[in-house]
């Protein structure tokens, strides 16, 4: 099951930046997110229920934060 998902503004404008092979694995990453919201690893104190995905672009290590 997919889910929809909504960026903010200055997501978008940060994604504009992005070379063309670091936005292809940001995309597969939100694939990935939006088959299964509950990839990503649960913060607490402040963040709580802010979720947290980890994955790699260019030999660096990349999180994309998120909400269900």
């Amino acid at each position: 099951m997919s889910h929809r998902l909504l960026t903010t503004n200055t997501f978008n404008k940060n994604i504009k930046g992005l070379f063309p092979n670091q936005k292809s694995a940001l995309d597969a990453a939100l694939k990935k997110i939006a088959n299964e919201p509950t990839l990503g690893e649960v913060k607490k104190g402040d963040l709580a229920g802010v979720l947290v995905y980890k994955f790699k672009s260019l030999d660096q290590q990349c999180l994309v934060a998120y909400e269900i």
